[in-house]
């Protein structure tokens, strides 16, 4: 269990900078977000936060009714300390930008005599939220695809991966830009 701390007032200005700058529909919403950083508790412990089991640069969680209700923030935005510090500008507004994504606003259905979306809101007049899951994602072991070649899941997902994606997305510029 990692060590539970809040970030300094920089890393608030840099979430709410992204937020404008990449979700102004939370901000429309006036969506809250608390911040946590994980560090570890011991020097053996390269990776205070996961997530399945799997080391993580962060996770975000949309907070239950009930503790909405007593005053904590709509979502939990969680950072691996070690790794945020490691990181430069670029790759934390990245990753900022990765978190925010995975929340949606949940809206009322669009229907003929109702063609206009409106947004949900729970009891205690606070924005639903839904947590979108990614694009893609790939897992697998080594030691299958060594076994197996082409016809190994894994090989097929990574292949999959990269004709999708491939041309659009892993190509980078010098400055690792897609």
């Amino acid at each position: 269990m990692p060590t539970l701390t809040k970030p300094n007032g920089e890393v608030h200005a840099l979430l709410a900078a992204a937020i404008e700058r990449y979700r102004p529909d939370l901000l429309a919403a006036e969506v809250t977000i608390g911040l946590l950083a994980a560090w570890p508790r011991t020097e053996n412990d390269d990776h205070p936060l996961k997530l399945h089991g799997y080391p993580c640069a962060a996770t975000i969680k949309v907070n239950s009714y009930k503790l909405r209700c007593q005053g904590l923030e709509d979502v939990t935005l969680t950072l691996d300390g070690p790794n945020w510090e490691r990181l430069d500008a670029a790759e934390q507004d990245g990753l900022l930008d990765h978190e925010l994504t995975h929340l949606e606003l949940c809206y009322s259905k669009s229907t003929k005599r109702n063609p206009v979306c409106i947004l949900l809101t729970d009891d205690a007049g606070r924005p639903k939220l839904k947590n979108r899951l990614h694009d893609y994602e790939i897992g697998g072991f080594v030691a299958v695809m060594d076994r197996h070649g082409l016809a190994a899941p894994e090989t097929q997902l990574v292949r999959q991966a990269v004709e999708t994606y491939g041309q659009l997305r892993l190509t980078f510029d010098g400055e690792g830009k897609p």
